[in-house]
């Protein structure tokens, strides 16, 4: 509490007796002290200093050695205790100039707080976290005031104004005193520290904190502001005005003041706000909760309304006007179908989420239009991302972790081929299929294990992530590790469900129900987590189909039917998720339809509250002209943990507080400082001495005005009564009266011209909050990621599920059947939208019909295979009965027939023979590739045009062929010349060719004169075939060229006897003689090529001078012979020699450490000039 001063019978203040101490509180005696002054603070240590000599009338001070740094003082008449420090000096006398500092500011100010965290996310993190009040006398743990004094248990809590008692924040103090952490909390809360330091009733120090609220209440509806006379919410007069009481004390300059002087702070009036909250996102919520659309806020007093024209103040008052229509009073119209279906998915839904509300008619008022807005964002962002059922976690531990995994749970786990598998493996194989089984929030790994005869024997370690006290060994079981290719595929999937992202063991019986509970199950999930099981349903799709079990012909009629038993319920289920998604995305587009309508009106509000736009260029320019622009910022209004309607409500309040900073920064501030003749020593105004402490108000009358100011410090000299030196708190006008709380906080601080606001944490209310996970997609991890590519109608999507290639149809607004994807180690293809898989190219599994059982292999599987060429070291053809084989052991066909009777078409080699026409073009392309005939050349073999057919003709007779005629004149029986083919070409390249054409275009003018024209189509002709008797029919000969004379039979000839050394022998020299000839010929032209590249690369060489080189560090111009070179890049022209530097020409200047001039140099207007005699003369050539 602020200090009494006492008085004697005379009205003087009696002289303070000073008590020297020791730090617990033993009282050491009186202190004869000189030049006592007092000074008494409201917000800050007061203090007291004096004098005390060594020598007292000749005699050394009997306390001299004991007035040491850090002991105590006690003053009787104020019963306060001080901490003094001192200066010894020494001139004609030694003394020590003492100065005492109230106790609790002196010690509080010297114990430090460290990673102190009050409401922060930290702190809520803790098990034993309580929501923290300012005080809570009930319980210490949830108590501010409490948890700071931890390490001050020698403080207690003497008051707290009920006002404040209940007020959250959030603090973190590292480093920092408690003195300093009370101070902030003051500037936060708007509250006033107290730090008593007196006596209790046996004398001992008493150290009490008492904290006052600064601001003004309502006892009617609660209201905490600054606000005067009335509460400005209720109106209602029954208020209390905070710490200090209003006394009676007024001050006159003709009675007890003395030059007392008004000042205005003009630098502090500012009338534009530019707002900016504590992160991007509260900021830009801001700027939509404003109603003209922007992040600045605007007041023009009366007084500057006064100096503006009267045009520029009308529009301002009916821009005001209107602000304060579309904020409080504007209706918009939306069509009842979009209210009603919007509140028909809240009814819906409210089953599974109360916190969802209902848009209610008439939305009246700005606020009430935001309010909307966020409530369809809200409620888009529930169908999102958070509809699902809530999941009960139950306590469990390693110990009973370690406990599910047992041989029953376990065994048998199947591989995909157990003849390859090896202790590794088999610890890996087994330890996934643990991982199923296992809570996820333990870490499982193998303890001990043993693999022999397919066994597998061991155990694990079950850990807790979080708690790695929390851990246990299982026991030791066995585990069968089989290649049941059934199991090993069902297996798979359960590891793929595992992996989910957000997996919870109740995925794995999710997939297991049946199709009516796995559809009502699926109504529980918002679009993401859909999303999510579709992703996990995609995966084991992936599976089956890399495993080969997509293709239905493959399985049909197999025991077991993989793709009826897995494939297709799996299918049947992404199609339901499918289904379920599509319906959610509907829903979506309901609420975000509305929202984009709230959205257009308000753009449509902000765009006619545009303040520049509405006043004109005119108006805005004067406008202009007044205006003072601050920034108000205030980084404890954040946006993290906020659904978005308490982000919009947070940038209300944070606007609302704003607009109370603005008009206080906007009117005029005064100052008042004064000094006051001593009214202490006045007697007639005795009885208003009780009211002279800090804290309280008193009245100063200035220019026929009265002003009412806080008294925030004074200082007495005991050794001049006369005057009284006093500082007033500064008080500012507000929109709802008058407030001094920054003064008084700020009290011990510098003022600078900038306008400055205390800043507040956004309300928390005494609601804890759990804050929400991290939805943020970090980092390009096609885990949480897709990629989507769609150009035209070519769509391309990237994920974790691989590559999915498909066509958008734009009719029917769906993709078609026709798809393909890569996924892992293969490309697949279906046309029926995944119900099967067509083709692949990759790893899959089939049917070895060679070894009699599934295997997994790289290749092609598909309906039909078309191509020129096969080329492998095995090749192996079979369908699907094995009727037909053809591998290294030779071609097999086997008949079928059901009837006993062979089957005569099992076997036929044909030869495909061209039409005359489509040879005759085979020929005529073959011609001009070969350069025989012109590029030109243009022939119509099935044109019925006989004048076509002889133009053709007369073509060929005109071309010569290796520079002789083609058609030459003769005369025939008749003795008539006429033109045929020149006989002496027939061994020339392209003449049989030319005489084939020749013959096609006479027959086909042969068969249109005659009308005796046949359709020409390509034929096969079969050369071998077994005929209806089951024999063997060749059409053609059989040449055989027999290599030794008794080969009379044809036995004789495939006698493998009759292979003789000499016959090995001479195929093996021919074959070597046509390698050698080959190899030769092919060196030969290597080598000519090499030395035509040389020629040509000397040449080059020579001709562009030396080499040049030219790669990232730029271009190089230099010799072999030579050290130097020039490096030329973007940053300037380098002359190197060697490695090293020598000159170089970089940003406009050419740098030379050492240069030679034979001549003259030239720098700027002077002229050097070499003289005979070896010195140089230096001439300016002026202009």
């Amino acid at each position: 509490m602020s200090i009494k001063i006492n008085f004697d019978s005379a009205h003087n203040p009696e002289k303070p007796t000073l008590v020297l101490a020791t730090r617990n509180g033993t009282k050491l005696g009186q202190i004869s002290a000189e030049d006592i002054i007092f000074n008494d603070a409201l917000n800050s240590a007061s203090e007291i200093s004096f004098k005390v000599h060594k020598y007292v009338n000749g005699e050394k001070y009997e306390l001299w050695d004991n007035i040491v740094n850090f002991k105590l003082l006690w003053i009787k008449e104020y019963d306060t205790w001080f901490q003094i420090t001192l200066d010894i000096s020494e001139s004609n006398e030694t003394t020590k100039s003492v100065i005492g500092t109230r106790l609790g500011e002196a010690e509080l100010s010297q114990i430090n707080l460290y990673d102190i965290q009050i409401n922060t996310e930290d702190d809520i993190a803790r098990d034993d976290y309580k929501i923290t009040v300012l005080y809570n006398e009930e319980d210490p743990k949830a108590s501010l005031l409490n948890r700071i004094l931890e390490k001050a248990p020698h403080y207690s809590i003497k008051h707290v104004d009920a006002t404040i008692k209940s007020i959250q924040r959030t603090f973190e103090f590292n480093n920092t005193s408690i003195y300093d952490a009370f101070q902030e909390i003051g500037e936060e809360v708007g509250c006033l520290f107290i730090l008593d330091s007196g006596s209790d009733t046996n004398g001992n120090i008493q150290r009490t904190i008492s904290v006052y609220d600064l601001q003004s209440y309502c006892y009617e509806c609660g209201h905490r502001g600054e606000f005067t006379l009335k509460c400005p919410e209720c109106g209602s007069e029954n208020i209390s005005e905070g710490y200090g009481e209003d006394t009676t004390i007024f001050v006159t300059a003709d009675e007890l003041g003395q030059d007392i002087q008004l000042s205005t702070d003009a630098d502090s009036v500012k009338n534009c706000f530019k707002l900016v909250a504590g992160d991007d996102l509260m900021t830009s919520t801001v700027r939509n909760s404003n109603p003209n659309g922007s992040d600045y806020i605007w007041y023009i007093s009366d007084d500057i309304k006064k100096d503006m024209s009267g045009e520029l103040v009308d529009k301002l008052n009916q821009y005001d006007e209107e602000y304060e229509y579309y904020e409080r009073d504007f209706v918009p119209e939306i069509e009842l179908d979009h209210i009603n279906g919007f509140n028909d998915l809240v009814d819906k839904y409210k089953t599974y989420n109360e916190e969802l509300s209902k848009i209610v008619l008439p939305i009246k008022g700005y606020s009430e239009l935001m309010n909307s807005v966020y409530k369809t964002i809200d409620f888009s962002l529930y169908l999102r991302s958070v509809l699902m059922p809530s999941i009960d976690i139950d306590d469990t531990s390693a110990t009973e972790q370690c406990a599910k995994l047992t041989a029953a749970a376990l065994s048998p786990v199947s591989v995909e081929d157990v003849s390859k598998i090896s202790l590794a493996t088999a610890n890996s194989a087994v330890l996934l299929m643990a991982k199923v089984i296992v809570d996820s929030r333990y870490q499982i790994k193998v303890n001990e294990s043993t693999f022999e005869n397919q066994i597998w024997t061991g155990n694990f370690q079950v850990t807790n992530y979080s708690d790695e006290n929390d851990t246990a060994i299982s026991e030791t079981i066995t585990i069968t590790i089989d290649d049941n290719y059934e199991a090993f595929v069902k297996q798979k999937i359960d590891k793929a469900l595992s992996k989910e992202p957000s997996y919870d063991p109740s995925i794995i019986a999710l997939f297991d129900m049946d199709e009516t509970d796995f559809k009502n199950e699926l109504k529980k999930y918002c679009l993401n987590r859909l999303t999510s099981f579709h992703d996990s349903c995609q995966a084991c799709i992936d599976i089956l189909i890399e495993q080969g079990i997509a293709d239905k012909e493959t399985w049909s009629g197999s025991d077991p039917n993989l793709y009826d038993d897995l494939y297709l319920p799996y299918y049947n289920k992404l199609r339901w998720i499918s289904e379920e998604m599509t319906l959610r995305e509907e829903e979506l587009s309901v609420i975000v339809t509305l929202n984009n309508l709230f959205v257009s009106i308000q753009q449509n509000i902000q765009d006619k509250l545009n303040l520049e736009n509405y006043l004109g260029t005119k108006l805005w320019f004067e406008l202009s002209a007044y205006r003072r622009e601050d920034e108000y910022n205030n980084s404890n209004y954040i946006s993290d943990g906020l659904s978005d309607t308490e982000l919009f409500d947070k940038a209300q309040e944070f606007i609302a507080v704003a607009e109370k900073e603005i008009y206080k920064s906007a009117e005029l501030q005064h100052s008042i400082s004064c000094g006051l003749n001593n009214l202490l020593t006045v007697e007639k105004f005795e009885p208003l001495i009780q009211g002279f402490r800090v804290g309280n108000w008193i009245r100063i009358l200035i220019d026929d005005r009265i002003y009412k100011l806080r008294l925030i410090s004074y200082e007495i000299d005991y050794g001049d009564l006369i005057s009284l030196s006093v500082d007033f708190s500064d008080v500012m006008k507000t929109a709802d009266g008058l407030s001094d709380e920054q003064s008084v906080i700020s009290s011990a601080k510098s003022i600078s011209t900038s306008y400055s606001s205390t800043k507040r944490q956004a309300s928390q209310g005494l609601k804890s909050k759990e804050q929400l996970n991290d939805w943020a997609e970090k980092g390009l991890s096609l885990t949480t990621m897709k990629i989507v590519n769609n150009a035209d109608n070519q769509n391309i999507s990237w994920d974790s599920h691989g590559i999915l290639g498909r066509e958008y149809l734009p009719v029917t607004d769906t993709y078609d059947d026709r798809q393909i994807k890569i996924i892992n180690r293969g490309v697949y293809l279906t046309d029926d939208n995944w119900l099967t898989s067509k083709a692949g190219i990759g790893s899959f599994t089939f049917w070895n019909p060679r070894t009699q059982k599934m295997e997994s292999a790289y290749g092609v599987i598909a309906d039909k295979l078309v191509g020129n060429l096969i080329l492998s070291e095995n090749v192996g053809i079979y369908n699907e009965n094995n009727s037909i084989t053809l591998d290294s052991d030779g071609l097999t066909i086997t008949s079928v027939s059901n009837d006993n009777d062979l089957n005569y078409n099992l076997f036929t080699i044909r030869k495909h023979v061209l039409s005359e026409s489509a040879q005759a073009n085979e020929y005529v392309s073959r011609l001009i590739r070969d350069g025989i005939l012109p590029e030109t050349s243009s022939f119509d073999f099935d044109t019925q045009d006989i004048e076509s057919i002889n133009q053709q003709i007369e073509f060929l007779m005109d071309l010569t062929l290796n520079d002789e005629p083609l058609f030459i004149d003769v005369v025939d029986e008749s003795g008539i010349s006429v033109k045929e083919l020149n006989p002496e070409l027939s061994d020339v390249k392209g003449f049989t060719e030319l005489q084939y054409i020749y013959s096609v275009l006479l027959n086909k003018k042969a068969d249109i004169e005659q009308g005796t024209e046949e359709e020409d189509f390509d034929q096969y002709n079969d050369l071998l075939y077994i005929n209806d008797n089951g024999d063997l029919v060749l059409n053609g000969s059989i040449n055989i060229n027999t290599v030794s004379e008794d080969s009379s039979t044809l036995n004789d000839l495939l006698d493998p006897n009759r292979f003789t050394d000499s016959f090995t022998e001479i195929i093996q020299n021919t074959v070597n003689s046509s390698v050698e000839n080959a190899a030769n010929s092919l060196d030969e032209e290597y080598q000519q090529q090499i030395d035509e590249l040389k020629t040509n690369l000397y040449d080059y060489q020579t001709s562009v001078g030396q080499y040049l080189q030219f790669n990232e560090s730029g271009l190089t111009i230099g010799a072999l012979t030579s050290a130097f070179s020039t490096l030329i890049n973007n940053d300037g022209m380098y002359f190197k020699q060697a490695d090293t530097t020598v000159a170089y020409i970089n940003n406009n200047q050419l740098y030379i450490p050492n240069a030679v001039i034979q001549n003259t140099l030239t720098l700027g207007k002077f002229f050097f000039s070499p003289r005979v005699d070896g010195g140089v003369s230096l001439v300016w050539q002026g202009d």
